[in-house]
């Protein structure tokens, strides 16, 4: 009886990634909408809910994610997205590359302790 059940339930899995593919498959515009139900998966002291490939791919989700809750509503997107000043060490590269006349040699150069800095501290 319980590989019954057991089978009957990888059958209703399966059936439902088919038709999750055939969805995002089939889908007319890339921002539209569609529900999966799922449940959670106890992990130890947290739980956890399996995502379908397709829908990581779709959704561009990487190792890193973040989560967050709005309203009621969990929402997980890739971190990489948000990364507090991404990408800006190649922007920076890029425009003194474009204008190197621009650049300040002697102000990169100069030492950043000053003699302030090199006094003993005392609290």
């Amino acid at each position: 009886m319980a590989k019954k059940k057991s089978r009957q339930m990888a059958d209703d899995i399966m059936a439902g990634v088919a038709e999750i593919q055939a969805m995002i498959r089939d889908e007319a515009e890339p921002q539209e909408r569609f529900t999966v139900r799922g449940k959670l998966v106890r992990m130890g002291n947290w739980r956890g809910v399996r995502l379908p490939k397709t829908v990581i791919e779709q959704a561009g989700l990487t190792t890193d994610v973040e989560i967050a809750v709005r309203d009621g509503q969990i929402i997980i997107r890739s971190a990489d997205e948000d990364v507090p000043r991404a990408g800006w060490e190649g922007q920076i590269k890029k425009v003194l590359s474009e204008h190197p006349e621009d650049v300040d040699v002697e102000w990169l150069e100069a030492p950043l302790a000053s003699t302030f800095e090199e006094k003993e501290w005392t609290w």
